[in-house]
């Protein structure tokens, strides 16, 4: 369980990867980036910027939410060199207890033209041209999609996927909530005892949790 909770799960390439995989794609991951700053128990998603030119996707990026410092990690803008000369972007942000548990989108063969996301609380966003092949993943239970990766050529995005990694151990009580206010509205708004008293019940909870874990590893070694 404690190996589970500190990695992330890599699935394989084709099983994350959608789209296209051509002679001139340029593969993109911003895997390295996120793992630079800690654990994925202690991160998640909090923004997705989308870029989309006349026809495709042609670029994406994503920013994330560290527990341990209330700090955003805001990953690289991966977009290809000559999507044309009318590029919308568009962003989304997700909320302090959700996380994107599916991503539903098409493609042709020169790359990727629809891309939509949806959270464990119920919520979807979608961008782009919705025609053509599609694909659909969505992560195991437990689970998040969290590091970007994937490719483009010269004009947009050949394919995209995302790493899934285990929800922080502190989902279900309001963690990322309370540091999504703080970062948002600045620590200096907030009224202290109230923040206080949030994370000290933050903190005995994940205790209890902690405990409850070693104990059903313990019964099931001696099983």
């Amino acid at each position: 369980m404690a190996t589970i909770l500190e990695n992330p799960t890599l699935p394989s390439e084709r099983s994350q990867f959608f789209g296209s995989q051509l002679a001139n794609t340029t593969e993109f991951t911003d895997q390295e980036l996120v793992l630079e700053y800690g654990k994925t128990s202690n991160i998640k998603l909090c923004e997705l910027k989308i870029f989309i030119s006349a026809t495709h996707i042609c670029g994406v990026q994503a920013a994330c939410l560290i527990s341990d410092s209330s700090s955003n990690i805001i990953g690289t803008k991966h977009v290809a060199p000559n999507p044309g000369e009318t590029i919308k972007e568009c962003c989304f942000t997700i909320e302090g207890d959700e996380f994107i548990n599916e991503i539903v989108g098409r493609y042709l063969k020169t790359g990727v033209i629809f891309l939509e996301f949806r959270t464990t609380s119920g919520r979807m966003f979608s961008f782009g041209y919705k025609k053509r092949k599609s694909f659909s993943k969505s992560c195991v239970p437990d689970q998040q999609f969290l590091i970007l990766k994937g490719g483009f050529g010269k004009e947009n995005i050949h394919h995209v996927g995302f790493l899934a990694a285990p929800l922080p151990i502190f989902t279900n009580i309001s963690f990322f909530r309370v540091l999504s206010e703080i970062v948002s509205a600045g620590a200096e708004e907030m009224q202290l005892e109230v923040l206080l008293a949030e994370m000290e019940t933050i903190h005995n909870v994940n205790q209890r949790k902690l405990q409850r874990i070693i104990g059903t590893q313990e019964r099931a070694a001696t099983v």
